[in-house]
């Protein structure tokens, strides 16, 4: 590509700058789209533009980018080559195609960072529309006009592949793209193609392959399969009866070839080809192997959604044949499917009435779907072509399952009977059995079918036709006449009269009958008086922000539950509202109020410090009380059985702050919190929260309630001394705002701080219309909660009302509806659902007096006037079984009385409003996903999963806060250093001067140095100045807060790790043995030292089998191995040891012998060359000994050891190694370790000293004589010790880190430590002797080398031996010849020499030629030769 030298440094320039800074500004992006749209000269802005399409971009920068590349790219899409033409362009020299094959690269690179802007779950919600319009801009403004089905594909496979949950950019793309039919078309065309590649992952490694697998590959085809039918239930169903025009999104449509849709038939043609990829679509689809919750709601849907939209619905006979043959729920949803393809589309099933009858079991009048299925059975059994045995078998089958089933179920069976009876007269016998006794002997089987007393019907039978109906009668029908229910009883009783007589009867709707249930046969069937008018109180403080929402909340929700006819019917509910002012006090009196007017429920209190209070009321008078802002967490259903918290506990509101806590690697927190029932309880959750994530809370700064201002200031003072920068405020909104004011007058609000208030906070702020900026400016950064509330319908109804609703507040200033306001809604819609079935179920309001009252009764207060509602612990039930879609979500309680799914939105407060970061719940902990769509997805509550968006903080940054610093309280650190007496060079300290120095101290001086803030300090000698303390002793003095932190030689083990936490070792240490050598001189017998004298034996005996074996093998053939068996000792021998010096004269002729004498000469050469090796290093290297030589023999020597004053040698010796305390010596200083040595252990010294490895290389460093022996037997390092969770030592930490990769680490020990290590002292120490097991390798191949030979050789030898025999034996003779006789023979061969056998070979052969003419001839030549031979 042709590119201008301006052109070059101008994106030379662009890059330095971007690699100066880290990162391109807004207004850098903005210069690089302009000019990348300016001139061809400036293409190479378009990598770095590419660079900042992602998902991990800031913002503000992506959208830019994208922006720019948009503008860039549509132009040019027309004249962007394909794929194949730009491959070969990347090998032409023409600059024009080059630059195509560039511009395709570039394209292809921007289509996938959109989609993947689009899929990914960490795009902000801004760029992910703009990257999907994007997107779709390139998909219809394709070449010629036409749909780019390629870019389509791409996104809708990423979509399908996605793992995360992909409704929300589904809710996006349907109502944009989905309208038009070319998009639908591609759509479908893709999802064929898509499900059929997973068709065949499933069916190309057998049944279920798809969903195998322990690496998740289950869990993500299961993902894939739902994605698909995500994405087929958003694409719209598509009217086809409808005549009016497509609506396309690109020019060409979905015509082939270019083609316009422009035609008159093009309609009819657009149709045609969207059923045809609908159909292809769903087969795809349906071929996989769907998860059980898609199966159902396919088959719940298919025959309205699928079906009328297939070109030949008959071809989904097999799935829903399949289906209905599986049997229970499965085949009661494929039933409206299949009964439309018999009834619309003519597809015959022979056995479908078969399997309709084994459905009708018990369980289906409890099914889901029961009320589809049996109006769909009514009409399945309609025909009047039905044959008479087959309407009786089901006519007996539903009768029978009658006496079983629940009263509504025993009314449709009734109903569906009477149909049947109507509409097949043939079978009105079935009614009633006439029995002629006196003909009751005439005929056989007829008769004896109608015994009295017997049923003929099977019921366990599965075949109608052999069930034994038609011989049967419908008996129990008339046992349905005493049924329990009177509904039952009375319906029998109403049709028996005409049951049969087709003309006085009409079918039954079985519409009327089939949604029935326990509670409608109960509720029609009640004998309770519904009242008129029934009084629930509302108790909460109308001028707070809470009260205030609720106020008018509650009038909503009263008014609507009076204009809805389908609960509480004809009764009118009236709430009676009573105003506590946030007192304690007047909430009881209220309380007491409603008590005296006969109110069976109270909404309320709003307070958790009067909820405590009048739960004690409720519990005595059996009223419930229904929450909606009492988040106590102890306000449980175990000590207040009556108190129902219609909101979530601040248990989880706590848990949701505890894992925001953990999320952003804070270890400590400070709680502000108003010290009342609700905020104490609700710290200590917190704290419950905190230590199950091993975290804590440092402080507790509590208010008291009502404190003023230079209290709450003289709290936040203290607060701010702690070293937690991470504020937990837990209060009310007065309060609240009065902390958060204040900590902004005292700069507790700037960077490095961190608050995070509870839910008060963001109740405010939505109540609030306006506010104002002063305010504003306090709350920058700060984090809240708030209860997440789901989008339902009765949440947008009230949210559209809400301002004509608030217009007639008494208070008469504006305000917003809040989370609580919701809360308080759903609260009224509890109670009425409750009575409602509390009415139900027999329910009657009555109330009588409580004993416990008339025994207190006089005085001045009426306490007659309180009276027990009797039905109260019934409406309690029924308010704990509640169901019911609310403005805030599902309304259900679980087992312990709290709604299900609590969940939060986490709030950023930024600028002049707030902006959701993420959210919480108990289900999947914190996301980005709102947990709406996360319910049902498989549990991903994790820490690995955690996700959150970028929050601002206080003083304008994204940069994380610490969450700590050092306490600003006036104290400084209590350092505690040991006080040597010795080795003073790590520890060192003045009495005089003050003075304090060493290696250790200059390591922590420079680590506090790098810390971003300031630490002040001071040393605090401990010991006596005598000996070196106990450094136990110096550690536990952290534990009981006399230090603050040890710094010096601290060895970190592990019974200190236990109780302290260390920082990083800034030097490695572990025990090691010093003891006292002498030199060692050479004798006249030095060299048989390089080996043991095992390994002498060893190398001698194989001398001699080598010898031996070449012996075996080459005396036969070799006439140097012959002779005398003197002489062949002597050979053996020779030859054998000759080879030591490969000096041996005989010669070897033999394979089999060369073979094992090359092997053995390179062992030869090894131990020749080992033992030389060895010998001069003993008489040119001088030896120092010892006799011990580890911590083993140290051990088992039995002589004293030696140990330095307080280190923690003498209790590793003792407790791990089992060492004898007396056996033990205390040594304080070097001059005491070199007495003790050179006096040993006879003369009142020590054998050895066991001591910290940089103590002994600095006593190395000045004296001789005395080394280390063995190997290092503990690993450790020393580190500075502090309290628990102290975030200094993780911050010195790193700072020793720094140190050590800046070299200042070694630098200081450089300037107080020998640098010379003495590690090569060791080495000179009595050099380990050569073993056998040194070379036990090379002799077994050796000696497996001989073996191998002489194998080799014997089977030849006996081979040779066999024919020798044969040859020049008599068969009989040889057969007579005796064991040993044969042994000697043998023997006597094998050592003849081979040629003499191979002489007398021939001459037999020859003999045996000869005497073939004369059977008497004799060869006297053969017997001679033998003869001769024997004698030698």
């Amino acid at each position: 590509m042709a590119k201008s030298s301006s052109a070059t440094a101008a994106a030379s320039g662009r890059t330095k700058r971007k690699s100066k800074s880290g990162t391109l500004t807004l207004e850098e992006v903005k210069s690089l789209g302009r000019e990348l749209l300016s001139s061809r000269a400036h293409l190479n802005h378009a990598p770095v533009l590419l660079a900042l399409v992602s998902p991990s971009a800031p913002l503000d920068l992506a959208l830019e980018a994208l922006i720019s590349l948009q503008s860039f790219f549509v132009p040019l899409i027309p004249s962007i080559p394909s794929a194949a033409a730009a491959a070969a362009g990347d090998a032409s020299s023409d600059p024009e195609l080059v630059f195509g094959s560039w511009l395709r690269q570039r394209f292809d690179e921007l289509v996938t960072a959109l989609v993947e802007l689009s899929v990914s779950p960490q795009s902000d919600d801004a760029i992910r529309d703009v990257a999907l319009d994007a997107l779709m801009d390139f998909v219809k403004l394709g070449k010629d006009g036409k749909f780019q089905s390629a870019i389509y594909h791409k996104f809708l496979h990423a979509l399908v592949h996605a793992t995360d949950p992909i409704e929300p950019l589904l809710e996006l793309l349907g109502p944009k793209y989905f309208k038009y039919a070319d998009v639908c078309y591609f759509t479908y065309t893709t999802l064929d193609k898509i499900a059929n590649s997973l068709g065949i992952r499933t069916t190309g490694s057998g049944k279920g392959a798809l969903l195998s697998g322990g690496d998740g590959s289950e869990n993500r085809g299961v993902i894939f399969i739902h994605n698909i039918y995500n994405i087929l239930g958003h694409v719209p169903v598509i009217d086809f009866q409808n005549e009016s025009a497509f609506e396309m999104l690109s020019t060409v449509g979905i015509s082939s070839k270019g083609e316009k849709d422009s035609s008159k038939d093009s309609s009819t043609y657009i149709k045609r080809k969207l059923k045809l990829k609908f159909t292809k679509a769903w087969l795809s689809f349906l071929k996989l192997p769907l998860p059980l919750d898609v199966y159902k709601e396919v088959l719940a849907s298919i025959h309205q959604n699928v079906i009328p939209s297939m070109s030949n619905p008959a071809i989904l006979c097999d799935f829903l044949t399949r289906s209905y043959d599986i049997g229970g729920v499965i085949s009661v949803m494929a039933l409206s499917g299949l009964f439309i393809l018999m009834t619309q589309h003519g597809l015959e099933y022979p056995k479908f009435y078969e399997k309709l009858y084994a459905l009708m079991t018990p369980a289906v009048f409890m099914a889901k779907h029961r009320s589809v299925f049996l109006q769909l059975l009514d009409t399945c059994l309609k025909s009047s072509y039905l044959p008479a045995y087959l309407a009786a078998a089901f006519a007996k089958r539903l009768s029978r399952l009658a006496l079983s089933v629940p009263p509504a179920g025993a009314l449709i069976i009734i109903a569906l009977i009477h149909n049947l009876l109507r509409r097949h007269p043939s079978i009105n016998f079935l009614v009633h059995w006439e029995v002629d006794e006196s003909n009751s002997n005439a005929t056989g089987e007829a008769n004896q079918t109608k015994k009295i007393g017997a049923d003929p019907f099977n019921n366990q039978e599965i075949d109608p036709a052999k069930s034994g109906a038609m011989r049967s009668s419908l008996w129990e029908i008339n046992t349905l006449r005493h049924h329990y229910s009177p509904a039952v009883s009375r319906f029998v009783e109403s049709l028996e009269n005409d049951l049969t007589v087709r003309a006085k009867t009409t079918e039954m709707k079985i519409t009327d009958f089939s949604s029935g249930s326990y509670a409608t046969v109960f509720r029609d069937e009640n004998i309770s008086v519904r009242p008129n008018v029934v009084n629930i109180g509302a108790l909460f403080s109308f001028n707070s922000t809470i009260g205030r929402a609720a106020n008018v909340a509650i009038v909503a929700a009263v008014s609507d539950i009076n204009n809805d006819s389908s609960i509480l019917k004809d009764t009118k509910l009236v709430v009676q509202m009573q105003d506590t002012n946030c007192s304690g006090f007047l909430g009881i009196v209220q309380a007491l109020k409603f008590m005296e007017k006969d109110t069976v429920a109270i909404i309320g209190p709003q307070s958790s410090v009067i909820a405590h209070v009048i739960s004690h009321v409720a519990n005595e008078l059996q009223v419930p009380l229904v929450s909606f802002a009492a988040t106590d967490p102890t306000l449980t259903s175990l000590q207040y059985p009556y108190f129902v918290r219609g909101t979530h506990s601040d248990q989880f509101q706590m848990a949701s702050v505890a894992d925001l806590v953990e999320y952003y690697g804070w270890k400590l927190v400070t709680a502000v919190f108003i010290d009342d029932d609700y905020g104490r309880n609700g710290i200590s959750a917190l704290g419950d929260e905190l230590d199950k994530r091993k975290l804590k809370i440092l402080y507790k700064a509590a208010i008291k309630p009502g404190a003023k201002k230079s209290e709450m200031a003289a709290v936040l003072v203290r607060a701010a001394m702690m070293e937690s920068r991470v504020f937990i405020l837990h209060a009310n909104v007065d309060s609240g705002l009065a902390v958060l004011s204040l900590a902004y007058n005292l700069s507790m609000t700037s960077g490095g701080y961190v608050w995070i208030a509870t839910d008060w906070l963001s109740s405010f702020l939505d109540s609030s219309p306006r506010l104002d900026m002063g305010l504003m400016s306090v709350l920058q950064g700060v984090l809240t909660l708030r209860q997440h509330t789901q989008n339902t319908r009765r949440k947008k109804i009230l949210s559209s009302q809400w301002s004509a609703l608030a217009k007639g507040d008494s208070g008469g200033s504006s305000f917003l509806l809040n989370s609580y306001g919701f809360y308080a809604y759903d609260a009224v819609w509890i109670i009425a659902h409750a009575l409602d079935a509390f009415f139900n179920m027999g329910g009657n309001i009555s109330f009588s007096l409580d004993p416990k009252l008339h025994q207190v009764a006089g005085g001045t207060l009426n306490f007659d006037a309180l009276s027990i509602f009797d039905g109260g612990r019934l409406l309690l039930e029924r308010i704990r079984q509640v169901n019911f879609t609310g403005a805030t979500g599902p309304v259900t309680f679980d087992s312990d009385g709290n709604l299900i799914q609590p969940a939060y939105d986490i709030l950023n407060i930024v600028g002049s409003g707030v902006r959701t970061i993420g959210y919480w719940s108990n289900y999947s902990g914190l996301s980005t996903v709102a947990p709406g769509a996360l319910n049902g997805k498989p549990s991903s509550y994790s820490n690995t999963n955690k996700k959150l968006y970028t929050a601002i903080w206080p003083g304008e940054t994204t940069t994380r806060p610490r969450g700590w610093v050092f306490p600003n309280n006036g104290n400084e650190l209590r350092i505690g250093i040991p006080d040597r007496v010795s080795y003073r060079q790590f520890v060192s300290s003045d009495a005089q001067t003050g003075i304090v120095g060493g290696f250790c101290i200059d390591v922590f001086v420079a680590a506090i140095n790098l810390l971003q803030y300031p630490v002040p300090y001071k040393f605090v000698p401990f010991g006596n100045g005598r000996e070196n303390p106990s450094y136990t002793e110096l550690i536990n003095r952290i534990l009981a807060n006399e230090f603050d932190g040890v710094v010096g030689d601290i060895a970190i083990v592990t019974n200190r790790t236990k109780v302290v936490d260390f920082t990083q070792p800034y030097i490695g240490s572990g025990l090691v043995i010093l003891t006292s050598v002498k030199k060692q001189s050479s004798s006249g017998w030095a060299f048989l030292q390089p080996f043991t004298i095992r390994m002498w034996c060893v190398t001698g005996v194989f001398f001699l089998i080598i010898g031996t074996v070449v012996w075996l093998l080459e005396h036969r053939i070799n006439d140097d191995f012959r002779g005398p068996p003197a002489k062949q000792a002597i050979t053996v021998i020779w030859f054998s040891f000759s080879t030591l010096f490969f000096a041996h004269r005989e010669d070897t002729r033999s394979t089999l012998g060369r073979f094992v004498i090359i092997i053995w000469l390179f062992v030869v050469l090894i131990i020749q060359s080992s033992y030389t090796a060895s010998l001069t290093s003993i008489l040119t290297v001088q030896q120092l000994s010892s006799p011990i030589k580890g911590i083993d023999s140290l051990i088992a020597s039995g002589e004293p050891i030696g140990f330095q004053v307080g280190s923690f040698a003498e209790s590793y010796l003792v407790n791990e190694l089992g060492v004898s305390p007396s056996r033990l010596k205390s040594l304080g200083t070097p001059d005491e370790y070199k007495d003790a040595l050179e006096l040993g252990p006879r003369k009142g010294g020590v054998a050895a000293i066991v001591d910290e490895r940089p103590y002994i290389e600095l006593f190395l460093s000045g004296h001789d004589k005395v080394a280390i022996v063995g190997s290092e037997f503990t690993k450790s390092g020393w580190g500075f010790a502090f309290p628990r969770d102290s975030p200094l030592a993780v911050d010195l930490s790193t700072a020793i880190l720094t140190l050590s990769e800046t070299g200042d680490l070694q630098r200081i020990h450089d300037k107080w430590l020998p640098g010379g290590s003495s590690a090569a002292q060791t080495d000179d120490l009595d050099p380990d002797r050569l073993h056998v097991h040194s070379f036990s390798a090379l002799f077994l191949i050796c000696g497996l080398a001989c073996v191998l030979a002489l194998s080799i050789h014997g089977c030849v030898l006996y081979n040779q031996y066999r024919r020798h025999v044969a040859s020049s034996s008599d068969p009989a003779a040889g057969s007579s010849r005796s064991h040993r006789g044969s042994l000697r023979s043998f023997l006597s061969f094998a050592d003849h020499r081979e040629t003499e056998f191979r002489k007398s070979s021939k001459d037999g052969a020859a003999m045996a030629a000869g005497g073939s003419g004369s059977a008497s001839g004799v060869s006297f030549t053969s017997s001679s030769s033998v003869s001769t031979s024997m004698s030698r």
